[in-house]
């Protein structure tokens, strides 16, 4: 990320990364999370935004395409990155969804999106959630999740005193209640939080850990 690292260390990297994966800064895009529910359509006219500084990339929490090589690039710790992905169409989205993005309900308005854009069918969609914080990790002496309608099911007042948040619980729900078939959802069981490999912008809060960010990257070949 150009907000924690050293902008010529971050694009060696970012290279690094991709390259692994046959792919370039060139042929992908990312966006500047606003922790809402904007979606981006995007296509090939876009590659490269945000790749080699942060002011090109759109303005989004969600990309969604069709272009095949087109590498959608999203930087994250702890909140999670979601793939969603149509086989029978070829249609593609990656999600960032941070408790305030899966207030709004994002997941469901990318699948309604898909729906409504490419005549995606739910029963047909691929929903890949990657790591992030899971619940046992994600804690708050006063959650504010626990006030807001839609999260009573997925906080948990803890023996401990603290309230539990499940971000994964709530986005699988959403994703079942649009019609997406529980055999077709795929869950990470690495915790950021936990994990000695990956960041996490809660360890660095709690732990005062340097922040840093990692990568998840997905295209249609």
């Amino acid at each position: 990320s150009f907000l924690y690292g050293n902008k010529k260390e971050v694009l060696e990297n970012r290279k690094k990364f991709l390259e692994k994966n046959n792919l370039s800064l060139d042929n992908c895009l990312t966006m500047r999370l606003q922790h809402g529910d904007k979606i981006e359509m995007v296509d090939v006219s876009s590659s490269g935004r945000g790749m080699y500084e942060l002011e090109s990339a759109p303005e989004a929490d969600c990309l969604i395409t069709k272009e095949v090589g087109l590498g959608l690039f999203l930087i994250i710790a702890d909140c999670l990155p979601v793939i969603i992905y149509d086989p029978e169409n070829g249609t593609l989205a990656l999600v960032h969804l941070g408790w305030r993005s899966t207030n709004t309900k994002l997941i469901q308005k990318t699948i309604r999106k898909m729906v409504n854009n490419f005549n995606s069918d739910p029963k047909n969609l691929m929903v890949f959630i990657g790591p992030g914080i899971h619940k046992e990790s994600y804690k708050y002496k006063k959650a504010p999740q626990s006030k807001l309608p839609g999260w009573k099911n997925f906080t948990h007042k803890d023996p401990d005193g603290l309230t539990s948040v499940d971000l994964y619980g709530y986005n699988f729900q959403q994703a079942l209640d649009m019609g997406v078939l529980k055999d077709n959802i795929f869950i990470s069981n690495i915790d950021t939080f936990s994990s000695k490999e990956l960041f996490s912008h809660r360890r660095s809060e709690v732990k005062s850990e340097p922040e840093g960010r990692f990568a998840v990257v997905v295209c249609l070949k």
